[in-house]
Protein backbone atom coordinates (compact mmCIF):
# COMPACT_ATOMS: atom_id res chain seq x y z
CA UNK A 1 0.00 0.00 0.00
CA UNK A 2 2.71 2.47 1.04
CA UNK A 3 5.89 2.75 -0.93
CA UNK A 4 8.62 3.22 1.66
CA UNK A 5 12.22 2.20 1.69
CA UNK A 6 14.01 0.25 4.40
CA UNK A 7 15.65 3.38 5.83
CA UNK A 8 12.24 4.94 6.53
CA UNK A 9 11.09 1.73 8.20
CA UNK A 10 14.21 1.61 10.35
CA UNK A 11 13.74 5.22 11.47
CA UNK A 12 10.11 4.53 12.28
CA UNK A 13 11.02 1.44 14.32
CA UNK A 14 13.78 3.30 16.17
CA UNK A 15 11.37 6.10 17.05
CA UNK A 16 8.69 3.64 18.11
CA UNK A 17 11.13 1.76 20.36
CA UNK A 18 12.31 5.04 21.87
CA UNK A 19 8.73 6.06 22.73
CA UNK A 20 7.99 2.64 24.22
CA UNK A 21 11.24 2.70 26.20
CA UNK A 22 10.55 6.19 27.59
CA UNK A 23 7.02 5.17 28.57
CA UNK A 24 8.35 2.05 30.27
CA UNK A 25 10.90 4.09 32.27
CA UNK A 26 8.18 6.53 33.31
CA UNK A 27 5.83 3.75 34.42
CA UNK A 28 8.62 2.06 36.39
CA UNK A 29 9.33 5.39 38.11
CA UNK A 30 5.64 5.90 38.86
CA UNK A 31 5.47 2.37 40.26
CA UNK A 32 8.49 3.09 42.50
CA UNK A 33 6.79 6.19 43.88
CA UNK A 34 3.48 4.47 44.50
CA UNK A 35 5.18 1.57 46.26
CA UNK A 36 6.69 3.89 48.89
CA UNK A 37 5.00 3.62 52.27
CA UNK A 38 5.41 7.17 53.54
CA UNK A 39 4.54 10.46 51.92
CA UNK A 40 8.00 11.79 52.76
CA UNK A 41 9.70 8.96 50.88
CA UNK A 42 7.39 9.52 47.88
CA UNK A 43 8.30 13.21 47.82
CA UNK A 44 12.03 12.55 48.22
CA UNK A 45 12.03 9.93 45.47
CA UNK A 46 10.14 12.32 43.18
CA UNK A 47 12.58 15.15 43.91
CA UNK A 48 15.60 12.91 43.29
CA UNK A 49 14.10 11.80 39.99
CA UNK A 50 13.37 15.37 38.89
CA UNK A 51 16.84 16.47 39.95
CA UNK A 52 18.34 13.69 37.87
CA UNK A 53 16.17 14.54 34.85
CA UNK A 54 16.87 18.28 35.08
CA UNK A 55 20.52 17.67 36.03
CA UNK A 56 20.30 20.25 38.78
CA UNK A 57 19.58 20.62 42.48
CA UNK A 58 17.36 23.57 41.51
CA UNK A 59 14.33 21.90 40.02
CA UNK A 60 11.11 23.18 38.55
CA UNK A 61 8.05 21.12 39.35
CA UNK A 62 5.89 20.89 36.21
CA UNK A 63 2.73 20.52 38.31
CA UNK A 64 0.85 22.66 40.78
CA UNK A 65 0.38 21.16 44.26
CA UNK A 66 -2.97 19.58 43.35
CA UNK A 67 -1.53 17.80 40.31
CA UNK A 68 1.64 16.76 42.18
CA UNK A 69 -0.47 15.33 45.00
CA UNK A 70 -2.54 13.44 42.45
CA UNK A 71 0.61 12.18 40.72
CA UNK A 72 2.06 10.70 43.91
CA UNK A 73 -1.35 9.59 45.24
CA UNK A 74 -1.45 11.88 48.24
CA UNK A 75 -3.73 14.46 49.78
CA UNK A 76 -2.83 18.02 48.72
CA UNK A 77 -2.84 19.39 52.26
CA UNK A 78 -0.66 16.51 53.50
CA UNK A 79 1.74 17.12 50.59
CA UNK A 80 1.97 20.83 51.42
CA UNK A 81 2.51 20.07 55.09
CA UNK A 82 5.31 17.60 54.32
CA UNK A 83 6.99 19.97 51.86
CA UNK A 84 6.91 22.69 54.53
CA UNK A 85 8.42 20.26 57.06
CA UNK A 86 11.21 19.40 54.64
CA UNK A 87 11.78 23.12 54.16
CA UNK A 88 11.87 23.82 57.92
CA UNK A 89 14.37 20.97 58.35
CA UNK A 90 16.58 22.63 55.69
CA UNK A 91 16.36 19.64 53.40
CA UNK A 92 14.77 21.66 50.61
CA UNK A 93 14.06 25.32 49.87
CA UNK A 94 10.65 26.18 48.47
CA UNK A 95 10.08 29.01 46.01
CA UNK A 96 6.73 28.56 44.28
CA UNK A 97 7.08 25.81 41.70
CA UNK A 98 10.85 25.85 42.16
CA UNK A 99 12.47 23.62 44.76
CA UNK A 100 16.14 23.66 45.68
CA UNK A 101 17.47 20.46 47.15
CA UNK A 102 19.82 21.30 49.99
CA UNK A 103 20.45 17.75 51.21
CA UNK A 104 18.69 14.45 50.62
Amino acid sequence: IFNTNNNDKNIFLQNLLMVISDKNKFLAFKNDILSQKSLRSKIILYLKYMSNIQKSRNIVIPYNRDKLAEFISADRSALSRELNRLSKENIIKLDGSKITIIKL
